[in-house]
């Protein structure tokens, strides 16, 4: 729909991009404290016995698992981008593959 009212595909691409980026993004900062939260009431209902067990935030898991998250996201983004690129440059080289052939293997050509 929004190519219909004028945008181009190199918008449209970065638009998709950035909302996948987004949409990612959004997701940690809703499923990091879910976590925290359901990780510690997991470990209150296991160590409610005679054990005296103190909870410890894994910031180093939340911290990895944030930067895999980025990584994968950015890396995702590269490679659609390339595919996007790898499919401009194949449409361009099938055109001029046709064109070429139709001017030199013409019906109408008489010899």
């Amino acid at each position: 729909m929004l190519k219909s009212i004028g945008m181009t595909t190199k918008e449209f691409n970065k638009m998709i991009r950035l909302e996948s980026f987004f949409y990612g993004m959004k997701s940690l900062l809703i499923g990091i404290p879910i976590g925290i939260v359901l990780s510690y009431l997991i470990f209150k209902a296991l160590s409610s016995g005679s054990l005296m067990l103190k909870y410890e935030l894994p910031i180093v898991g939340i911290l990895i698992s944030y930067n895999i998250s980025i990584f994968t996201n950015i890396l995702h983004n590269e490679v659609l981008d390339k595919q996007n690129k790898q499919t401009k440059h194949n449409r361009n080289n099938k055109k001029r593959e046709y064109i070429n052939d139709r001017d030199w293997k013409s019906p109408y050509l008489l010899i």
